[in-house]
C-alpha cells in the first residue's frame, strides 16, 4: 500500500514538473522564486480568463495570491479559514488551474475575488491591494476595529446583513481588522453571537440558522454541526459551475458544468459516493459528472475520506491517511510551514517578496503563523 502511494506521489511530482511548477508530495513544497511586484504582466486585461493559463502560470499565481493574503490579513486560528495558507491554496488552485476542478469553474463574485487577488501587490491602498480585493473596493484602506467593550472579537461587515461578504477579526482597539472574504468560497458572513462571526451559506442570512439541507433558489443550504451548534455551510451556486442548484435523492448540489473546452457535461445517477481514478476524484452529486484532481494539491484521492463531509463536495475525497499530523501553520526560519489537507509543506516568505515568517496572537489567544507584509520591490 505504501509503495503504491509512493508511485502515485512520484507520478504527480513528474507531471507537475512538466507543467512548469514543482509540487512536492513529500514534506517540502518548492515555489518559483519571483518578486511579488513583478507578478502582474503589463497590460493584463480584466477579467482574466483562467482557462487560458497553463498549469505553471496557474500554480505560480495561486502561491503568490495566498502568500500575499496571509501576509496582509493573517489567519483565523483554530479553524478552517479561507485565509489559512493551506485552505487558500486549495481554493486558489481550484480557481486558477481549470484542470483541478474542470466541472466547477468559479463564476460571479468568486471569480471577481480571485481575479483581483493574484494581481494584489500591497496590503492596502488602491485597486491592486489585498484589502480592495476582500472588500470589493468598498474600503481600500482596510477597516478599523470599533469599540464594542472588548478589544477581541469577530464581526461581519458591512452592517447590512444581506450584503455581508466580509468577516473581520479584531485583535486590539485602534488596530485595523484582519479581513476574510466569504465570497471567495461562495458564502456570506453570519453573526452567530456578539463576538463571533463565520462564513455561512447565503440562503439563511445573518446568524446562519439551518434546519434542512436543500436548495433555496440557486443557493445551496447545507446544515452542519460547527461544534457549538448547527449552522448553514452551504454556498451560492451562482459562483460555481453551471450557476444552478438542484435537489436530488442524494441531497442538494450545485450543477456541474461541462469541460473547459465547451463540451457537454456527462450525465450520471446522483449519488454521494466518490470513486478514484488514480488521484482524480470522480463524483456525481448533481446528476452530472464532477471531477477533482487531488494530485494537483499534492495529496491523494481516498474513497475512505469521502465518508465524511458534505455530499455536494467532491474534493472531500482529497487528503492524507499517513503522516497527516500537520494541522496548523508554523514557522521554520524564513519558511512558512503550511498544512494542506494534512500534508506538511513549506514556502519561503522572501521568495515572494514578503517579510520574515512570524507568529501573531489571534482574538482567541491562539497563535497564527504568517509571512510579514510585502517588502518594497527591488529597484
Amino acid at each position: 500500500m505504501r509503495r503504491s502511494r509512493l508511485i502515485l506521489g512520484i507520478a504527480t511530482l513528474a507531471s507537475a514538473i512538466v507543467g512548469g511548477v514543482l509540487w512536492g508530495c513529500g514534506d517540502l513544497l518548492h515555489s518559483t522564486d519571483f518578486q511579488v511586484a513583478d507578478a502582474r504582466p503589463p497590460g493584463e486585461p480584466k477579467p482574466a480568463d483562467f482557462s487560458k493559463w497553463n498549469k505553471g502560470e496557474a500554480h505560480q499565481h495561486a502561491f503568490k495570491a495566498c502568500m500575499t493574503l496571509i501576509a496582509c490579513e493573517g489567519g483565523f486560528g483554530g479553524e478552517v479559514s479561507g485565509n489559512a495558507a493551506g485552505e487558500c491554496l486549495k481554493n486558489a488552485l481550484s480557481a486558477y488551474d481549470v484542470t483541478v476542478a474542470p466541472n466547477r469553474p468559479v463564476r460571479e463574485k468568486a471569480h471577481t475575488y480571485w481575479d483581483c487577488l493574484w494581481r494584489a501587490n500591497t496590503c492596502t491602498g488602491g485597486e491592486d491591494s489585498v484589502a480592495a480585493c476582500i472588500t470589493d473596493n468598498k474600503n481600500n484602506d482596510g477597516i478599523g476595529c470599533p469599540d464594542s467593550g472588548s478589544g477581541k472579537f469577530r464581526s461581519c461587515i458591512p452592517e447590512v446583513p444581506s450584503v455581508r461578504d466580509v468577516r473581520a477579526e479584531c485583535r486590539a482597539l485602534g488596530v485595523p481588522a484582519q479581513l476574510e472574504s466569504c465570497a471567495a468560497t461562495g458564502r456570506t458572513c453570519g453573526q452567530l453571537s456578539t463576538n463571533e462571526a463565520v462564513c455561512v451559506g447565503p440562503a439563511t442570512g445573518d446568524g446562519g440558522a439551518c434546519t434542512v439541507s436543500a436548495c433555496d433558489g440557486n443557493r445551496l443550504r447545507s446544515c452542519v454541526d460547527g461544534g457549538s451548534g448547527v449552522y448553514d455551510h452551504g454556498v451560492d451556486c451562482t459562483s460555481f459551475g453551471n450557476k444552478q442548484c438542484t435537489n436530488t435523492d442524494a441531497g442538494p448540489a450545485c450543477v456541474s458544468s461541462g469541460p473547459p473546452d465547451g463540451g457537454k457535461p456527462e450525465t450520471c445517477e446522483p449519488t454521494r459516493a466518490i470513486t478514484c481514478d488514480g488521484n482524480v476524484a470522480r463524483g456525481c452529486p448533481s446528476g452530472f459528472v464532477e471531477r477533482y484532481d487531488c494530485g494537483s494539491l499534492g495529496v491523494y484521492c481516498l474513497p475512505s475520506a469521502s465518508a465524511e463531509g458534505e455530499g455536494w463536495d467532491v474534493s472531500r475525497a482529497c487528503g492524507m491517511d499517513i503522516n497527516s499530523e500537520c494541522t496548523i501553520d508554523d514557522c521554520e526560519g524564513d519558511n512558512l510551514v503550511l498544512c494542506l489537507r494534512g500534508m506538511k509543506q513549506k514556502q519561503s516568505c522572501s521568495a515572494f517578496g514578503l517579510g520574515a515568517c512570524r507568529k501573531e496572537k489571534l482574538s482567541n489567544d491562539k497563535m497564527q503563523a504568517t509571512c510579514g507584509p510585502p517588502l518594497a520591490p527591488n529597484k
